[in-house]
């Protein structure tokens, strides 16, 4: 039930101290339904408590206030949801308690302008998260879902990063997972690989430490991709494996890679160096390109 800290759309929870054991409940589903948030729980020792929440406030996609009597009398709460109107955030509360003038005070008003979630309708926290789902205002703040593959599961994050690993449940011997080749179906003469159909959203690609090869042609044409890294467990890349990402400018390969296919980087028109481990076998064309300037990393001691 960490605070979200990254950079991809999240959820503001606003709450008074005083209904922390009703909010812990709803955090805790939250999270195990992989939505992304923060509460105050994520301001570090030292730091000036007011500033830390307006500025995770200016930078969240939804304010969601928890409206209770409690949070009417509660000047945080004020501050932050004053400061997201300032910002004009999207802004869904949530009502732990029926809202009534006489407890709500002001934000009564604000409650008969905007729909709100009544949380205390719901049998438990878990049917609530569950509920969030088919809000389209929280669609960007969900972590995506894995998708599996043969020996690999992929997903695709909203801000356009693909991350690779080894598929959960794999026997305990297959130690490394390899990313599949390009499928050529002979009949039709077409084929796909896992992610064929959001090539033109990676912008970058994440392969964790557990996959040991990239496929022949596994992001061959993916022309938004900028940036790769390839995790310590790769030994393979395959024949033309980014052959033809354009806009790929950063790319890292792990002393682990012991050899990299035919074209593999061919035309990456934007990738003006690499560097390789040295040892590394190159295949034929590997960078072919006039301005990629290739060197070899010294062997490690």
């Amino acid at each position: 039930m960490e605070p979200y800290e990254g950079g991809e759309p999240y959820i503001f929870i606003s709450y008074a101290r005083k209904d922390w054991e009703r909010v812990k409940p709803l955090l805790e589903a939250l999270a195990d339904a992989g939505w992304r948030f923060w509460y105050d729980a994520g301001i570090e020792a030292g730091a000036d408590w007011l500033d830390a929440l307006l500025e995770k406030v200016e930078r969240c996609a939804v304010f969601c206030p928890l409206f209770s009597a409690a949070f009417s009398d509660s000047r945080y709460c004020f501050f932050e949801t004053t400061w997201a109107y300032h910002k004009e955030k999207k802004v869904v509360p949530l009502c732990l308690d029926e809202p009534k003038e006489e407890s709500f005070g002001g934000f009564y008003r604000l409650l008969r302008k905007l729909q709100y979630m009544p949380l205390y309708q719901y049998a438990d926290a878990a049917e609530f998260a569950e509920r969030l789902g088919r809000e389209a205002a929280f669609a960007s703040c969900k972590a995506p879902e894995w998708h599996k593959t043969g020996q690999i599961q992929w997903r695709l994050s909203a801000d356009g990063v693909l991350t690779i690993a080894k598929r959960e449940g794999m026997p305990e011997r297959i130690h490394n997972a390899s990313i599949p080749p390009y499928q050529l179906n002979p009949i039709d003469n077409c084929g796909a690989t896992p992610w064929e159909r959001s090539r033109e959203k990676i912008l970058s690609v994440a392969i964790e430490d557990n996959i040991d090869a990239i496929g022949d042609r596994a992001f061959e044409g993916c022309g938004n991709l900028t940036e790769a890294r390839l995790g310590r467990g790769v030994t393979k890349i395959g024949v033309s494996a980014f052959y033809g990402c354009k806009s790929l400018t950063d790319i890292r390969i792990p002393d682990s890679v012991r050899a990299i296919g035919n074209w593999a980087f061919a035309f990456c028109e934007n990738l003006k160096s690499v560097e390789i481990p040295a040892g590394t076998n190159v295949g034929y064309h590997a960078f072919f390109k006039k301005h990629t300037v290739v060197t070899r990393r010294a062997a490690p001691d």
